[in-house]
């Protein structure tokens, strides 16, 4: 029986290496220590500094959705006094202590959105899953300073609602505030095994739940005699549609303005209004042609006609809504002020206008379908996929009516419309590099920033990233060396074993 050499074998060994890394991916590398759990950082003009002097005791809450071993966290903070010492605690909700710790702070100049200062823990704290845990400072210098910005008006991008905490809340003393202090956490995932829940109760939170769409910031952002655009923020991904009607007859819609475009900015303007008069606007957002729908109702009252124009007959702009026609209310609601929403799962129907209704003649009360304006001959976003860096740039050209004040902002979603990446960018710059983005299909969305108003600047550009040529390239040559040197290895044994066959003859001959 002959032997199979060992540089043989071990070809062969890494011939089937490369052959299973094209079918079975590599795993995950393991959770490295001080990892990024979490971070709530939104942008310094977003930001507002809290002076800790004459305030209650600071306290940050935080929410942990999965079990981990707390490492360390970050707070954005300042000091406008000398160097001092700030003392840090960790504790439970009931206020048990997990971990304590010290650090110095130096001089720092107020800047906008503050500095961030990271704080190692001298031990890890075990955070448990679905828990409530406190940042507490108990001593700080009589100049400290720590930024915070508004949690209710934020949302978790593609994330159901779970916690009024989820986004974390400052707390002074006893009183929990509106805002969140600015922080991150870092540590490591763990599984941690939980005695608390029953098993059913693990059962059904396995359980995938359905995504539910809530809608924040519904306003009227643009008014006039004629127009009114209304502008809103959903958590996910979801279309837009605004129906409108009038608070003398709210019970039929009079215009519908709908866009298909699956975003998290929705911005619809309405047209051919009357001056001085009272509407609802019911704003709906659904997840395509998805069940799941989700509504929001604002009433606002047009403004009066320009001087040279004179106000129409058909109604009268002081005319207040009765009990029997609107929701109940005791004055007129003020523009942009959100009513009472209506019936998500019944919403009124466009193309209704009763024959009952008035007997002025009101050219604007007719049911009608709108989409939203074209964005008309502004060139399309240009994508450019930098091969030899593996960087994807998404370009786009100023609008013609100039650069906005707040600048651009720049959503990427990946095939499913899940949000992977959403940036700012300074008015002037028309371009952003996006490093490391895999291959796949995406969609990107810039809107213009103005005033805290986010219109589309483009249609949606939707775009594939194939695999990098020259990594399949360089498989190809790897996997080519591997098998010449496996033929080669294995002609070699051919070769010893004819030539131990012709030795043996000779030594029996």
């Amino acid at each position: 029986m002959q032997r199979i050499p060992f540089l043989t074998l071990l070809f062969s060994f890494f011939l089937l290496l490369l052959v299973s890394s094209f079918y079975f991916p590599a795993s995950q590398a393991a959770l490295a220590h001080d990892q990024l759990l979490f971070e709530f950082a939104p942008d310094p003009w977003n930001s507002e500094r809290l002076t800790t002097a004459g305030a209650g005791t600071p306290q940050q809450l935080f929410y942990t959705a999965d079990s981990a071993e707390l490492s360390g966290f970050d707070l954005w903070l300042d000091n406008n006094s000398s160097p001092g010492t700030i003392s840090f605690s960790i504790l439970t909700e009931a206020g048990a202590i997990l971990d304590e710790t010290d650090i110095t702070i130096n001089t720092m100049t107020p800047q906008p959105g503050g500095h961030k200062i990271h704080v190692d823990l001298p031990s890890s704290a075990p955070l448990n899953k679905n828990k409530v845990y406190r940042i507490r400072i108990n001593t700080a210098p009589s100049g400290l300073g720590i930024y915070y910005t508004d949690r209710l008006a934020v949302l978790e991008h593609n994330l159901p609602y779970t916690s009024e905490y989820s986004l974390g809340a400052a707390k002074l003393g006893d009183e929990i505030q509106p805002y969140t202090f600015k922080f991150a956490l870092h540590g490591v995932l763990t599984e941690i095994a939980q005695a608390d829940p029953e098993p059913e109760l693990v059962e059904e939170e396995t359980v995938e739940q359905p995504i539910t769409i809530a809608i924040t910031n519904a306003r009227i952002a643009n008014l006039t005699h004629n127009s009114a655009t209304v502008t809103w923020t959903t958590n996910v991904a979801a279309d837009s549609r605004v129906v409108l009607r009038t608070q003398l007859n709210p019970l039929y819609s009079i215009q519908t303005v709908t866009d298909p475009t699956l975003e998290l900015e929705h911005t619809l303007t309405l047209t051919g209004l009357t001056p001085g008069i009272n509407y609802f606007a019911d704003t709906f957002s659904s997840l395509g042609q998805s069940i799941t729908l989700t509504t929001y109702t604002i009433a606002f009252q047009t403004l009066p006609a320009p001087a040279d124009q004179p106000a129409p007959p058909s109604e009268d702009p002081t005319t207040t809504p009765t009990e029997e026609e609107t929701q109940p209310q005791t004055e007129e609601p003020i523009a942009g002020q959100p009513s009472e929403p209506i019936d998500s799962d019944n919403p009124p129907e466009s193309g209704g206008q009763s024959d009952t209704t008035d007997n002025e003649t009101n050219p604007n009360e007719e049911s009608e379908q709108q989409t939203p304006k074209p964005i008309g001959a502004q060139p399309p976003l240009t994508v450019t996929p930098e091969t030899d860096t593996g960087n994807t740039t998404i370009s786009w050209v100023a609008p013609a009516s100039g650069e906005p004040d707040g600048g651009y902002r720049v959503d990427i979603f990946d095939i499913n419309y899940k949000l992977i990446h959403q940036i700012f960018v300074p008015s002037g710059t028309h371009s952003y590099n996006f490093p490391g983005l895999e291959s796949g299909t995406y969609h990107a969305i810039v809107y213009t920033n103005k005033n805290g108003i986010y219109e589309k600047l483009a249609t949606v550009e939707t775009f594939t990233l194939q695999p990098e040529s020259h990594d399949l390239e360089i498989r190809g040559i790897i996997a080519g060396s591997i098998i010449l040197l496996t033929l080669i290895g294995y002609l070699w044994w051919k070769f010893k074993k004819k030539s131990a066959i012709v030795v043996s003859k000779m030594e029996t001959t």
